[in-house]
């Protein structure tokens, strides 16, 4: 099952989504999508501290696409894939043409082969992308293609407000809310 909870950059989105899985027994694997860059050592820190030990992690900045591929993703209850538009962007502006001839479809595919898994809930936590930086580096519109596919598949998609409010979208909502300009 895919659940989608979109928000603000640093809205809490992120920790609404793991106090919804502290709550709930079954393992979990977190998907950090930061790359260890010093303008983000502060919030990866806040990130690793704030989940539980026992949760796995994985760093997709520090794993090649064919690492990323062959991950055993099988077993995990509760799946958190956080900020993944933003892990994309910065593939695209880093890795360039490289990046799409490895990924262009196959995040889709990973994160279907997660979310079809009856006994799995994905949360895939977005934030929107402006639509000058997506126009300079996603000239392919790799992003727009990526999540508006997610949402149309997604089972729950909700938007999450500063204070911690939260309200259902329906999927043209969530990609009017996402690919804004």
């Amino acid at each position: 099952m895919l659940r989608c909870i979109l928000g603000e950059r640093k809205s809490g989105k992120s920790v609404f989504a793991e106090e919804q899985i502290k709550k709930k027994e079954g393992s979990t694997l977190y998907v950090a999508t930061l790359p260890n860059l010093s303008i983000y050592e502060e919030v990866i820190a806040r990130h690793q501290k704030r989940r539980p030990g026992f949760w796995r992690c994985i760093e997709l900045f520090n794993m090649s696409a064919g690492e990323i591929a062959a991950f055993p993703y099988t077993d995990y209850r509760y799946v958190v894939i956080d900020n993944l538009s933003y892990y994309v962007l910065f593939q695209r502006y880093y890795n360039g043409d490289v990046f799409l001839q490895e990924w262009d479809e196959r995040f889709l595919s990973l994160i279907h082969k997660l979310a079809a898994d009856s006994n799995t809930m994905v949360y895939a936590v977005d934030a929107p992308v402006e639509g000058g930086i997506l126009e300079h580096i996603d000239k392919e519109k790799i992003i727009c293609r990526l999540f508006s596919k997610i949402l149309d598949e997604s089972q729950i998609i909700e938007r999450f407000y500063y204070g911690g409010t939260v309200c259902r979208l329906t999927a043209e909502e969530g990609k009017d809310y996402l690919f804004r300009t």
